[in-house]
């Protein structure tokens, strides 16, 4: 249909087919807005378990409800590990640490989830924590001392080789 005034064409949808879309559809702002996460972060979450958009070429990701029945929201939310291609990724590894302690730490942090979840877990500087992991700040006996006190890690952790990431809390 031509607008009168400006000449520029409007796509009319009836309320009808508007109120069956809604039935069957949900855009990822709607579910992400609801469980409290970012749009994109949830959109790969959602990737990562197999729950893709239909259609997948589409600005907004627009999903179909009845994919979304069964899904297990706690799994979703606390999802730590999964592929993404937006954000920053980490600037330390293992294998570009020397300190075992260091190591150790990382080891630590990825099994919570990253810096920002092991911060709001155990409290600290997210960019104190990322300084002694890419070692420009020093881990210490007294740092090493209170953060197994914090997490609950026997002392002596930090500078064991042999640790069981099973025991992690």
């Amino acid at each position: 249909m031509e607008h009168d005034s400006s000449g520029s064409r409007r796509l009319l949808i009836k309320r009808d087919s508007l109120d069956r879309f809604k039935d069957k559809f949900i855009v990822i702002g709607s579910i992400a807005e609801e469980l409290g996460e970012n749009a994109t972060n949830l959109a790969e979450k959602l990737a990562a378990v197999g729950i893709t958009p239909q259609p997948d070429n589409t600005l907004v990701k627009i999903y179909l409800k009845k994919k979304l029945k069964d899904l297990d929201i706690q799994r979703i939310k606390s999802m730590a590990s999964y592929d993404t291609k937006t954000g920053r990724k980490p600037s330390y590894n293992q294998e570009n640490v020397s300190s075992l302690r260091v190591k150790n730490l990382i080891l630590l942090i990825d099994k919570h989830g990253g810096i920002t979840d092991f911060t709001r877990k155990f409290g600290g500087s997210e960019g104190t924590l990322s300084m002694m992991l890419r070692e420009r700040k020093s881990f210490g006996n007294l740092a090493v001392r209170r953060m197994e006190k914090k997490v609950g890690l026997p002392e002596g952790w930090f500078d064991s080789r042999n640790n069981d990431s099973s025991k992690f809390k």
